[in-house]
């Protein structure tokens, strides 16, 4: 049986210059899920992706640590988290820019 999906989007075109931090998204109705990050134009490639969650949008836990996060590491490129089961209720990314001086994400 193959069940439908859906596009959810917490960053478009989102500059890739300062540390950034999504909004959260409610995701307590699916079961499992995937987050890919997107991104075009960047200048230097250390920045990291740390997806965060919480089951009460105050107090937030990174899925990863810094140093496991997956990086932008290359000019343009793509980079995706998979979760097998959402144990948590609201997701969000942290994004931290490190070096980069120019760029654009999406999310």
């Amino acid at each position: 049986m193959i069940f439908g999906s859906q596009k959810l989007y917490l960053a478009v075109d989102q500059p890739m210059t300062a540390d950034f931090t999504s909004v959260p998204m409610e995701i307590d109705g699916f079961d499992c899920g995937s987050m890919v990050i997107n991104w075009t134009g960047a200048s230097a490639f250390n920045s990291v992706f740390i997806p965060q969650f919480s089951n009460d949008g105050i107090c937030w836990c990174d899925y990863v640590a810094e140093s496991d996060a997956q990086k932008a590491n290359s000019a343009a490129g793509c980079k995706m988290y998979e979760f097998s089961t959402f144990c948590f209720d609201k997701l969000r990314l942290k994004y931290l820019h490190k070096t980069v001086i120019a760029g654009n994400m999406s999310v």
